[in-house]
């Protein structure tokens, strides 16, 4: 009779521990990692929010033609670009740090202000 091969998501049991406690443990060290992470994650989030906003519309080419011809349509670049900021300040209850940043990964902008709670 063949031995039962175990399937890739199918993690060994230690000797010693049951499959729930191995569980348990994975879901405490899972929750470490996320208390640590999660911080750091929000504060780059509300930081750098207009550019990873700018981030994710470049990255849809559906939204970036509708960006574009927003632009068009008002014929002003910056002021298309503050209102965005704005509504996502407004959206996302942020307010201006006053730290201007001038090296944002997005193309569709050329500096952004910092946010922050």
């Amino acid at each position: 009779m063949p031995k039962p091969s175990l399937k890739k998501h199918d993690k060994p049991v230690r000797v010693g521990e049951s499959a729930r406690t191995q569980n348990i443990s994975a879901m405490s060290e899972v929750k470490t990692f996320m208390d640590a992470a999660l911080p750091r994650f929000e504060d780059k989030v509300e930081h750098e929010i207009t550019d990873l906003f700018f981030l994710f519309v470049q990255s849809d080419k559906d939204l970036t033609k509708m960006y574009l011809d927003t632009v068009a349509a008002s014929g002003n670049l910056q002021a298309v670009n503050s209102q965005i900021s704005k509504l996502l300040a407004e959206h996302f209850q942020l307010v201006s740090t006053g730290v201007i940043k001038d090296n944002p990964h997005s193309n569709l902008i050329q500096s952004y202000s910092e946010r922050s709670k």
